[in-house]
């Protein structure tokens, strides 16, 4: 296979001439774009799930199509006046039937700038009532429908020069893309879908013209060129490559957001293991330093938040998200281990903790989000003044938590409406002499404070209005929670975590487990409803965390289970040359099935089920397996062994981490390996004490 991927700049050039681009130009010059990593989220209450369109709430709106769908976000939208519909055929079939322009838009629950644009935008009854006129609008949540995500980002990109949520993209009735946005004001999304539709009405043929040829664009699949070995000597360049971009003062890699991207940290932490490298351990150690020492992490309820706004992990968007925690906790467990560091198994189980506290359904699944916000006001719940501290402490002890976590009269953070400022993110940099020097404290006193006034901090921070729980399952989320448990359980014996992990599984494979066609699941459930068709990433996660399950207990119907999946990805989401689809071969896509391979903030199908492959192989013997993944990582070695030079610094920067997942199943893939046999009662400490050591 020889397409290649086009790039935003590529579609650009495409496009430059085009009448559209030249119409719609002046409605997106001077606006803020807004990455993938730029949002955070409102609480919204969704108001419950509602009969059906046309029925009315208790303060007399009237439901649009809305009503009646499972998703938070989708509720979230439902009384809108803005028609909404989902994404399904009576809204499709409509938009050909009328011959009128679809506006999608895309987000999430725990997305800030999907709800202020709601609050702007699709509350505004003129707004409203001009696309309620014009368009047929349709609403997605991009958890539920990933694949509808990764079709029009691209796109986005291209026209606009901009990505990221709320994804708000027009569409023709073929549902070809024309052009979109990001957030927009009111004034300006007016300006925007006004010469759309005037473009539409008027240069109809140009703008289906452009249609097509970015439809097409974003429908190419990625070259997988010739292929060869990613071998010892090419993952050695990638990591020697990462060094100069590594930011030795606070660690990660130099970038004004820091997001914790696990997967990244877990190749290097391997390929030390593998290579006993000092620079890729001093990477990993500082990384992880940093990271749970500033407001990243929750040092009073536990767990990481999304990310950081800035490149000292200090100031983070708020929302907290299951697959960064599962992730995480999953890094820390075996840093523990691999370096002996209580503080890394304090992270590891404080998180672990976290998500057993909040995010747990009682039948076993984990929900997917924590809003970043509490009654529209972000960060409200997890800041701090110093008078709190001094009322929750006393005046000594009070001073001594605040240079203890850093708390000043000026603060760090201001909520981004202006609803409050001079409130501290907690961080714990502080030296201890720092500590008794602020307050008088001795050094004993110290060493104390944190355990001494935790829970006091939490059961204040309680009564606060708490962000909102999206309690959709995630399918593909729960795979790596799972895996987290289960690491958990071989590091640390604990029944707690064998009993999450076990709940896990029971959850996904009888919720889940969809049946039409044999061995299918679904991608979510909320309220144990499910919904969607589950993506590659869904079967790939879920079955690495059925291995791992049953690696550290031995449960037989866990190794059974996976797989069942692995067997069922490789029959509908695997094509010949070295190809797996995002989505199965039975679920319709508008412009195409899709192929995704970088990893980013989550590792991607293709790369987990690689690592899916290779534990079927060595815990079941089908050597085959063995085979496909050295020629599906062979056949990405263009995209894997991609190097750019900075013309200015001489620096060589590496595609290679783009794909970090690949690269630790090649770390994997290439050995040596070796098998250790635990005989024995699983149950038994004596097991238990075996199966941590290996």
């Amino acid at each position: 296979m020889t397409i290649r991927i086009a790039s935003p700049s590529t579609l650009c050039r495409l496009l430059v001439g085009l009448l559209i681009c030249a119409m719609l130009a002046s409605c997106n010059d001077g606006t803020k774009t807004e990455g993938a990593g730029g949002n955070t989220a409102v609480t919204i209450d969704g108001g419950g799930k509602q009969e059906g369109a046309g029925s009315v709430d208790a303060e007399g709106r009237k439901a649009n199509h809305l009503a009646g769908e499972n998703s938070l976000y989708l509720q979230q939208h439902m009384f809108n006046p803005v028609d909404w519909y989902p994404w399904n055929d009576e809204a499709l079939d409509r938009a050909v039937e009328e011959n009128k322009l679809i506006f999608l838009s895309v987000g999430y629950s725990s997305c800030h700038w999907c709800h202020v644009m709601e609050e702007d935008v699709f509350e505004d009854q003129a707004v409203a009532d001009y696309l309620n006129e014009h368009y047929i609008c349709i609403k997605v949540d991009r958890e539920e429908r990933p694949d509808i995500d990764a079709t029009y980002q691209p796109a986005l990109a291209g026209l606009a020069g901009e990505s990221g949520w709320p994804l708000n993209i027009f569409l023709t009735p073929a549902k070809k893309p024309v052009t979109g946005c990001t957030y927009r004001t009111s004034q300006e999304f007016m300006a925007l879908a006004e010469r759309v539709t005037q473009v539409w009405e008027e240069n109809r043929e140009d703008l289906l013209d452009q249609s097509d040829q970015v439809a097409s664009f974003v429908a190419m699949l990625p070259e997988t060129g010739e292929a060869a070995d990613i071998d010892q000597a090419l993952l050695d360049e990638i990591v020697a490559a990462a060094g100069p971009i590594f930011d030795e003062t606070w660690g990660g890699f130099m970038q004004q957001q820091k997001f914790p991207t696990p997967v990244r940290w877990q190749f290097i932490m391997h390929y030390f293991r593998k290579t006993g490298d000092e620079k890729a351990k001093q990477m990993l150690v500082k990384t992880l330093d940093e990271m749970m020492r500033g407001g990243l992490y929750d040092h009073i309820g536990g767990g990481f938040h999304r990310y950081t706004v800035d490149e000292s992990w200090t100031v983070p968007h708020f929302e907290k998200l299951l697959y960064d925690n599962a992730q995480l906790a999953s890094l820390y467990i075996e840093a523990g281990e691999l370096f002996d560091d209580e503080r890394y198994r304090f992270v590891a189980k404080d998180t672990l903790d976290f998500m057993l506290r909040e995010m747990q359904d009682p039948q076993g699944g984990f929900y997917s989000s924590f809003d970043a916000d509490s009654d529209g006001i972000e960060g409200s719940f997890y800041c701090f003044t110093p008078d709190e501290m001094v009322t929750i402490a006393g005046e000594k002890d009070g001073a001594a938590l605040n240079a203890l976590f850093g708390i000043t009269p000026e603060g760090n953070f201001a909520d981004y409406h202006g609803k409050i400022a001079n409130v501290t993110v907690l961080s714990r940099r502080a030296k201890p002499e720092k500590v008794m020097e602020a307050s008088g404290l001795s050094s004993e006193e110290v060493d104390g404070l944190f355990d001494k006034y935790r829970q006091q901090i939490r059961d204040y921070r309680a009564k606060r209005i708490p962000p909102t729980l999206d309690k959709k399952v995630v399918t593909s989320w729960n795979g790596l929670t799972l895996s987290a448990f289960s690491a958990a359980y071989s590091a640390y014996g604990d029944d707690k975590y064998r009993e999450a992990a076990e709940g896990i599984r029971q959850y996904i494979s009888s919720t889940h487990m969809k049946g039409n066609p044999t061995g299918a699941l679904y991608r979510a459930s909320t309220e144990h409803d499910p919904v969607g068709d589950a993506m590659l990433d869904d079967y790939a996660n879920f079955a690495n965390g059925c291995f791992d399950l049953y690696q550290a207990t031995g449960d037989a119907d866990a190794l059974a289970i996976g797989v069942e999946a692995v067997t069922f990805a490789n029959e509908h989401f695997r094509a010949e040359d070295a190809v797996w689809y995002m989505t199965a071969d039975y679920v319709e896509q508008p412009l195409g099935r899709r192929i995704e391979v970088y990893d980013t903030v989550e590792p991607c199908g293709i790369s987990q089920m690689l690592k899916a492959l290779l534990k079927v192989a060595s815990l079941t013997g089908e050597a085959e397996y063995f085979q496909t993944v050295s020629a599906d990582l062979a056949a990405y070695h263009l995209q894997i062994a991609n190097f750019v030079e900075d013309p200015n610094s001489g620096m060589r920067f590496s595609n290679g981490l783009e794909m970090a997942n690949w690269l630790d199943a090649a770390l994997l893939s290439n050995g040596p390996f070796y098998e250790l046999v635990v005989a024995g009662d699983p149950a038994d400490p004596a097991t238990q004490e075996m199966l941590a050591i290996a």
